[in-house]
C-alpha cells in the first residue's frame, strides 16, 4: 500500500512539474512582451504602432497557447487512458514553424540569444497536428534558451525534406545530453 501511494506521489509530482514547464514558455513571451512595452512607454520615445501591434500579437498568441495547454491536460488524461485525439489538418509547414519562431523571437531576444530559421524549401504542405506541432517546437526552443552554457546563445532551428520524410531539427550551443541519458529523453515526465 505505501508502494502504491509513493508511485502515485511521484507521478503527481512529475505531472506538476510538467505542467509548470509548459506553461513557463507562453508566460515567459507575455511577459517579455508586456516588458519591452513598458520599457518604451516610460522611455517616453515615440514608437510605432508596428511596434504596438508586433507585441501585442505576441501578448494574443501566448494567450491563446496558455488556453491550449489549459485543454491539453484534458488531453494527457485521455492519452493516459488511451484515447489520444490526433488531429492532423494539410497545412503549410514551414509558414506554420516560422510563425513559431517569429513570435518567440522576442523572448529568445530578451534572454541574450538569437534564434534563426533555414529552410531547404519556402512552403511545404504536409499533414500534422498544428496543435500537437506547435506544443513541441516551443518545448524545443523553450528547453534551448533554458539550458544554454553561457549568458549568450544562438538556436538554429532548421526544415529539410526528401521524397519520404520532412526533419525538423532544433540545434543550439547549450549544455547538451549525455550519450547515456539519450535513450531516456522520451520516458514520461523524464527531465535531464
Amino acid at each position: 500500500f505505501d508502494i502504491e501511494d509513493n508511485l502515485y506521489d511521484l507521478s503527481k509530482a512529475n505531472f506538476l512539474s510538467n505542467l509548470t514547464h509548459e506553461f513557463k514558455t507562453p508566460l515567459n513571451l507575455i511577459f517579455s512582451s508586456v516588458q519591452l512595452l513598458n520599457k518604451k512607454i516610460k522611455s517616453n520615445k515615440a514608437f510605432s504602432y508596428d511596434d504596438i501591434e508586433k507585441y501585442l500579437k505576441i501578448i494574443n498568441q501566448n494567450s491563446y497557447r496558455m488556453l491550449k495547454l489549459v485543454n491539453n491536460i484534458s488531453e494527457d488524461n485521455k492519452i493516459d487512458l488511451g484515447h489520444s485525439n490526433y488531429s492532423p489538418i494539410n497545412a503549410n509547414i514551414i509558414y506554420f514553424i516560422e510563425d513559431i519562431c517569429e513570435s518567440i523571437e522576442p523572448f529568445v531576444n530578451s534572454n541574450n540569444m538569437s534564434i534563426v530559421f533555414d529552410t531547404d524549401v519556402e512552403e511545404l504542405i504536409i499533414s500534422f497536428d498544428m496543435e500537437k506541432m506547435e506544443r513541441i517546437i516551443l518545448n524545443l526552443i523553450s528547453n534551448s534558451v533554458k539550458f544554454r552554457k553561457n549568458n549568450k546563445g544562438k538556436i538554429i532551428l532548421s526544415i529539410t525534406h526528401n521524397d519520404e520524410f520532412v526533419n525538423i531539427s532544433v540545434r543550439d550551443n547549450g549544455i547538451g545530453i549525455s550519450k547515456d541519458d539519450i535513450g531516456k529523453i522520451f520516458e514520461k515526465y523524464v527531465r535531464l
